[in-house]
């Protein structure tokens, strides 16, 4: 496909210059006939703050929009993302519902106030520091290794039906000395939380 005809084609689906620009030019790197054919999009620190259109893009396994201006990103449609990296941008929510064969996901520097992980079983590692965060909620997460949720404002944190959790970090929370004495009990976790600040890593 031409440049002119990919550019033309993601100006169809997408609001948001800069990220139609992205888009189109990760068309003709991969010699794809449409945008909907992409598995992997990295469109960083270009400005975007309109994601609409991202969730038709189907077949994504890798998306990476860190550091924009986003507030809002529908990603209902994108049921096959494996990575997800939204991180350093302005979301007050997300909705993981559709999205459940996530293996990493970074959110940090943003302004989420909850986060439910519910939906993502085979979410191995969590990135979501430095928001305003009151709770996560954890489903039944077999695979989840390594949560970071430093610097935000929980009160508490239930991670018992976290079997392979090996590292936790919840520094800087409100968190009171039973929720340390809590995470504290689990053989085989390493916790990182106010109240050991020796082991902070």
């Amino acid at each position: 496909m031409s440049v002119y005809g990919a550019t033309s084609a993601a100006s169809e689906t997408f609001a948001d210059a800069a990220l139609s620009a992205c888009v189109a030019a990760a068309v003709n790197k991969g010699n794809l006939s449409s945008a909907e054919q992409l598995k992997v999009l990295t469109c960083n620190a270009l400005g975007i703050k309109d994601a609409t259109g991202i969730s038709r893009l189907t077949e994504l396994e890798s998306l990476s929009l860190f550091g924009n201006q986003l507030t809002t990103v529908d990603i209902d449609g994108l049921t096959q993302l494996q990575q997800l990296n939204l991180a350093n941008n302005r979301l007050t929510q997300i909705d993981l519902t559709n999205n459940v064969e996530l293996r990493s996901l970074y959110l940090f520097g943003n302004r989420l106030e909850t986060l439910n992980l519910e939906s993502t079983p085979k979410l191995e590692k969590i990135k979501a520091e430095k928001n305003q965060l009151l709770e996560v909620t954890f489903g039944q997460m077999k695979a989840l290794k390594k949560v970071y949720l430093f610097d935000n404002k929980m009160e508490d944190i239930k991670i018992d039906a976290l079997p392979a959790l090996q590292f936790i970090d919840v520094r800087s929370n409100p968190m009171p000395d039973d929720v340390y004495d809590y995470m504290d009990g689990f053989e085989g976790v390493k916790s990182s939380h106010d109240g050991n600040t020796e082991n902070w890593e």
